[in-house]
């Protein structure tokens, strides 16, 4: 075998051409590793390209290779550019208001109007609350409240009271003071009406228990008495004994003997008109 390659190629061809097996057999690059000349190279690979076989499948991949050493820190970067400034914004607006009218479009119960730039906001009244219950009446005032400060009995009104005298140590007279809570605004005419005749008359329909007067009239009305007489009514006003009182009450002159007494009740109204 060995006779009819070299009979074919020669001694020098025959080099070349197991050259060329082994590179077809075990890659270019080994066979090309010994010394060939530049046209023994070219035969060889031709060679080789002729007698090699197909490329084999892909081995497996080999195991991953240790993580290469930290790279060294790149240097540092310039700066960027300034950016453009922004435009200007807008002065902003105050805000306004107004009261609203009743029954306006935006609040039937009425309210208030709040403008600024963003527009326009309102704020209405609240409902009406319920009617509460009544509250108490209240004193008359001063023109004709009996009793405001100042005051004084109203046209028709009546004011009563008691009196009562008595234990006279001897005989003489006395001088008794019937005095208004609320003073009158004029005079009025006085009457004594006695335990011995208690009949009731026009000016003074009452009694001890239950004193009336018509209007204009004081009546003094006598539940007991012993030896005491009335002589007269006096003015404490005027100092005159006229049968009559004066706005703040009146003082009853009384003569009586010894141990005499008088006790009662009274009842003044008011002029009317």
């Amino acid at each position: 075998m060995l006779h009819r390659f070299r009979d074919r190629f020669g001694t020098a061809g025959l080099v070349v051409a197991i050259v060329a097996l082994v590179a077809a057999l075990a890659g270019t690059a080994v066979a090309a590793s010994g010394a060939l000349t530049g046209k023994q190279k070219k035969e060889v690979q031709k060679i080789a390209k002729q007698y090699a076989g197909k490329p084999g499948a892909n081995g497996a991949p080999g195991p991953a290779g240790p993580a290469g050493p930290k790279g060294d820190t790149g240097a540092a970067g310039s700066n960027g550019t300034n950016g453009k400034d922004g435009t200007n914004g807008k002065d902003g607006t105050g805000v306004t208001s107004k009261s609203l009218p009743i029954g306006n479009a935006h609040c039937l119960p009425g309210g208030s109007e709040f403008t600024a730039s963003s527009g326009a906001t309102y704020a209405c009244n609240g409902e009406e609350g319920a009617e509460g219950p009544p509250g108490e009446e209240g004193p008359p005032g001063k023109d004709g409240n009996p009793w405001a400060v100042g005051g004084v009995v109203p046209p028709g009104e009546t004011e009563t009271g008691a009196y009562a005298v008595g234990q006279l140590p001897i005989e003489q007279f006395v001088y008794l003071p019937i005095s208004f809570p609320i003073p009158l605004a004029s005079n009025v005419a006085a009457h004594f009406i006695t335990a011995e005749e208690p009949e009731p008359t026009e000016d003074c329909p009452g009694s001890v228990a239950d004193p009336e007067a018509e209007p204009g009239n004081l009546c003094v009305y006598e539940g007991f008495g012993f030896g005491m007489s009335l002589i007269a009514f006096e003015n404490p006003t005027t100092g005159e004994q006229v049968g009559e009182a004066g706005p703040t009450g009146a003082v009853m002159v009384f003569s009586g003997e010894e141990f005499a007494s008088s006790r009662g009740t009274w009842a003044v109204t008011a002029p009317e008109g």
